[in-house]
């Protein structure tokens, strides 16, 4: 349409004037963009040169204002259906009245540039997926990893739980190992997977053993009853003034048989540290002098390095007389869930742990820790231990 009122001069004008209000409603039609948040810079035309029929001579329209308002109103309509096209958001460009008395030009000169309205895009929304993290397991019971997918935003909870199913092995006996070297994880239900800080196809070593899951907001460890046809069964240590040590690195640090000294170096490094707890009235000399007698490989520990370790691990302690089954209990009443059992013969210090078979030697079956709840298993502690203290009185045990 702007092209032919071009060619048939300004009389065509006149004939066009009966379109203006179809064509300024089509030029009010605003069409949104979805990509562009800015749109270009518009420069106003300081004049627009027309040709008459038959001639070559060019025409300024410098004083028909009507002509020339309406001139720029159809190139305003054909540059919006061209943007339209393009999907482009409708110019808000302003030419002027078609009507303007004043015969005011619409465009200014020199050449400048104005900037339109930019339209804002809404903002951008994050959509929350579930991101998997695929990890490998060993298991006792497969000679090459198994691969896994972990749920990477979920909690450590449902994480045990599935590497239960995945191996076979009861939740309240699993034990997963990770990093480098591997580490028993203890973490509560409850906490972000995250927190491990694993990568893809990082290795996680499952085992069956003591109970490692932490379950509810206490941040305690949790470990299930003890099963009624497991056995108590007695673990010695070696008799070189570190037996106290060597049979607490067994039940505390899942049946060490060589972290005795570091037992004790945790010992010297308690009462260096906690020198309010564990005071002169309580050592009955000075802490630093007290912390260096221990520190010696042939010092004996005894009661204060138990109470020391049932602080440290927040487990109950108790130690089982072979030959007057008496019993000498550390760490209760501190809200502490987890018991282990010693048994000392006055100059000596074992461990007493349960396994599923009868006096087996296989010592990776053991189980070291118990629910301090269960007094069932406080009574069959005892029991064995009394009939240890008669072997050891007829002869038939040392």
């Amino acid at each position: 349409m702007c092209a032919q009122v071009l060619m048939d001069g300004p009389n065509a004008l006149s004939r066009s004037l009966s379109l203006y209000p179809c064509l300024l409603a089509l030029s009010h039609m605003s069409v949104p963009h979805p990509r562009s948040t800015r749109l270009p810079y518009l420069v106003h035309m300081p004049l627009l040169v027309v040709f008459e029929p038959h001639t070559t001579q060019r025409t300024a329209l410098d004083g028909d204002a009507p002509s020339v308002s309406l001139f720029f109103f159809l190139l305003r309509v054909g540059v919006c259906c061209l943007h339209r096209k393009a999907l482009v958001s409708h110019l808000r460009w302003c030419t002027g009245s078609v009507f303007n008395r004043h015969r005011q030009a619409s465009f200014q000169f020199p050449l400048t540039a104005v900037r339109t309205h930019a339209h804002t895009l809404p903002p951008k929304r994050h959509l929350w997926l579930i991101m998997s993290l695929s990890v490998r397991i060993r298991t006792p019971k497969t000679s090459t990893p198994v691969q896994v997918e972990l749920n990477s935003s979920g909690t450590w909870g449902e994480a045990a739980t599935l590497l239960s199913q995945k191996s076979g092995i009861a939740l309240e006996r699993l034990r997963v190992l990770a990093g480098f070297p591997p580490k028993a994880v203890e973490l509560s239900a409850s906490s972000p997977l995250s927190a491990l800080m694993l990568r893809v196809n990082d290795m996680l070593i499952v085992q069956e053993g003591e109970a490692r899951v932490l379950l509810g907001n206490t941040g305690q460890r949790y470990v299930p009853p003890a099963p009624e046809k497991a056995h108590f069964t007695r673990r010695r240590c070696p008799a070189d003034n570190s037996c106290l040590f060597h049979a607490c690195a067994y039940v505390l640090h899942d049946k060490s048989r060589t972290e005795g000294p570091q037992i004790r170096q945790e010992c010297v490094k308690a009462v260096l540290d906690h020198p309010e707890m564990f005071n002169r009235n309580t050592l009955g000399m000075d802490p630093v002098a007290y912390a260096m007698w221990l520190s010696g490989k042939d010092s004996w520990g005894g009661a204060i390095e138990l109470e020391i370790l049932s602080f440290l691990y927040q487990t109950e302690i108790f130690a089982l007389d072979l030959q007057s089954v008496s019993l000498q209990h550390f760490g209760t009443g501190m809200g502490y869930t987890v018991r282990a059992f010693l048994v000392y013969t006055g100059n000596h210090y074992d461990c007493i742990a349960m396994n599923p078979v009868y006096n087996s030697p296989s010592e990776h079956e053991d189980q070291t820790l118990f629910n301090s709840r269960d007094e069932n298993v406080l009574a069959r502690a005892k029991r064995f231990v009394a009939e240890e203290g008669q072997k050891v009185k007829e002869g038939r045990s040392a």
